[in-house]
């Protein structure tokens, strides 16, 4: 019984004082700073339930709480960050994304300030396409270096369409290439009405 209690004495003290894993009567589980040994600056990651989730997260010495929650609560996982943003990144490179369809969230009820798009063709006709190769790969078998591919440059892009570039912390521009498509549906429909304009103007001048 002695043994026991100066087990239990320990655990508590290594809990309270220099312990740098904490688990919490709320199911948090903490770890990091907790340690006056511990740099003054160290964050303080933080890992628990949140009803029918789990979420991982961290305290930073500006008492900032970035966090990242996987959801079980709707009839599908989902992932959530606070910033709005889940990252596929490795240490020095984007990653790639396999995936057998993507679904982007476009129901009316999800949106105001509907109105419709005008002057498609006269942005279309500014794009600048492009045929790149990638300056670092992420590994050197993943062929990125040698593959040629086709797209935009986000810095042109972002003249002619801000809202389909975003910038990450790191300064790293990125592109919604669905922001894209309509623009191109709208050129081809203006596109549509000059052909049947001149089309209409031809037989006008054929019937005379």
């Amino acid at each position: 019984m002695k043994r026991l209690f100066v087990f239990v004495l320990l655990i508590c003290s290594i809990s309270t004082l220099s312990a740098q894993i904490k688990y919490n009567a709320d199911g948090k589980l903490i770890f990091g700073k907790g340690l006056s040994s511990m740099p003054s600056d160290h964050s303080e990651c933080v890992t628990g339930w949140y009803g029918a989730g789990h979420y991982f997260g961290y305290i930073t010495s500006s008492g900032q709480y970035p966090w990242m929650k996987i959801s079980l609560e709707a009839e599908h996982v989902r992932l959530s960050g606070n910033d709005g943003r889940i990252v596929f990144h490795n240490n020095t490179d984007f990653n790639d994304i396999y995936v057998k369809s993507v679904y982007t969230a476009s129901d009316a009820r999800l949106k105001s300030g509907i109105k419709p798009l005008t002057g498609a063709l006269s942005l279309t006709k500014r794009l600048k396409p492009k045929s790149y190769g990638w300056a670092s790969p992420s590994t050197p078998s993943d062929g990125k270096a040698s593959k040629q591919e086709m797209g935009f440059l986000a810095q042109d892009l972002e003249e002619l369409i801000p809202e389909a570039v975003t910038t990450d912390s790191d300064g790293t521009k990125l592109v919604n290439y669905n922001t894209i498509i309509p623009v191109l549906a709208g050129a081809i429909q203006e596109l549509e009405a000059t052909v049947a304009a001149l089309q209409a103007r031809i037989a006008e001048l054929e019937a005379k």
